[in-house]
């Protein structure tokens, strides 16, 4: 139980880093891009996923260059 508790602060804190900082818009309406016949991405976050797959070496560096901030980054890490 502890660990997806803390798993959801994690995702909480990643999520809100990348809207403070404009790398994701959670209220983009890209319906009406699809509407306009504009290209349109949408991407869904699997954290738990998202490290079975992913090399865990890559993740991190990747976090790191959307600059997921040291302590936040050292939790994912652990």
């Amino acid at each position: 139980m502890e660990s997806k508790i803390t798993e959801r602060i994690l995702s909480r804190k990643v999520v809100e880093h990348l809207i403070t900082n404009k790398l994701f818009y959670p209220a983009h309406d890209w319906t009406l891009n699809v509407d306009l016949g504009l290209q349109t991405a949408i991407d869904y976050i699997d954290f738990p996923k998202a490290f079975d797959t992913v090399s865990r070496s890559k993740l991190f560096v990747k976090l790191h260059s959307y600059g997921i901030p040291g302590n936040l980054l050292a939790w994912l890490q652990y």
